[in-house]
């Protein structure tokens, strides 16, 4: 989902940034980016856990902020699921969005043998149906306002922060 953001003090702010390299400015844009977008994840993870069931698990985990690298001037984080690596979550897709109830085209016939020693025999013509979670759309939408205002005041900082160093370094 993306946002126009409205910043006050732009101009100012543009004069700062054009002060430092663009591998500088870079990095405190994502230095930014990543502060504003903290209040989303701990909205995600807390959805995560009380509307799944499940306190801990691959899904709660998979939950972080990527930074996404095409070039070296283009700024682009999100917060979400990872799918790939050790954190990830290949199932959560199912998770957020629910599946449909699906007919199987053959049924399936299935044993199960219980604790006791029984067997139970059942035949399966359907896959069944996970309801949707909306884990990540609650919380994007929840903290929206909170991620861009901290956009704009984490932004304000990393600048002052970096031009404070640049000044010492190079004064």
């Amino acid at each position: 989902m993306a946002k126009n953001v409205e910043l006050k003090g732009y101009d100012e702010l543009l004069a700062m940034m054009k002060q430092l390299p663009e591998s500088v400015s870079v990095k405190v844009i994502r230095s930014a980016e990543r502060q504003a977008l903290k209040p989303a994840l701990q909205a995600m993870r807390q959805n995560a856990a009380s509307r799944t069931g499940v306190v801990t698990g691959r899904y709660r985990r998979s939950i972080g902020i990527k930074l996404l690298r095409g070039s070296s001037t283009r700024v682009a984080t999100l917060a979400g699921v990872r799918y790939g690596g050790t954190l990830g979550a290949p199932h959560a897709h199912l998770v957020e969005k629910g599946t449909v109830h699906r007919k199987l085209k053959t049924p399936r016939t299935v044993t199960f043998t219980t604790k006791a020693g029984a067997t139970i025999t059942s035949q399966v013509s359907h896959t069944g149906r996970v309801q949707a979670r909306n884990v990540i759309a609650d919380a994007i939408r929840s903290t929206e306002t909170q991620v861009l205002n901290g956009f704009a005041v984490s932004l304000q900082k990393a600048l002052v922060t970096t031009m404070r160093r640049y000044a010492k370094k190079y004064a």
